[in-house]
């Protein structure tokens, strides 16, 4: 990929010449997905970006190719409803954040391996 006039896609790599990112611009600010990756090729996070700005869909893996979070960014903060996954792929948590901040109904995995109904207000 290659940047013209700041518009575009721009591939990073690092020192090693293993791909990192793929992040997408339009007149030099972030605009669409942006992608990062772990050193064995694998997604490490999606995230979308609206002028330069986090806003949209959110979705982290490990480096199995797992989700472990997925969730929503509006104007730059965690927005939304969110879910959390450990690394075999069991639902841990799902909530939501109003602004970047827990807010409302959760439901997390409790240490007897039940989801159990609270909330952050």
């Amino acid at each position: 990929g290659s940047l013209l006039n700041g518009n575009g896609e721009a591939i990073e790599y690092d020192s090693l010449g293993q791909k990192t990112a793929v992040r997408s611009y339009q007149q030099g600010k972030l605009q669409g997905t942006s992608t990062l990756y772990f050193p064995n090729g694998q997604p490490a996070a999606v995230y979308h970006y609206e002028n330069n700005e986090l806003n949209g869909p959110c979705t982290i893996f490990d480096a199995d190719g797992t989700t472990l979070q997925r969730g929503f960014y509006a104007v730059g903060q965690a927005d939304s409803i969110w879910s959390f996954w450990d690394e075999n792929a069991e639902l841990q948590a799902i909530g939501y954040f109003s602004n970047g901040v827990a807010d409302g109904p959760w439901e997390e995995r409790n240490d007897d391996g039940l989801m159990e109904i609270g909330g952050y207000e």
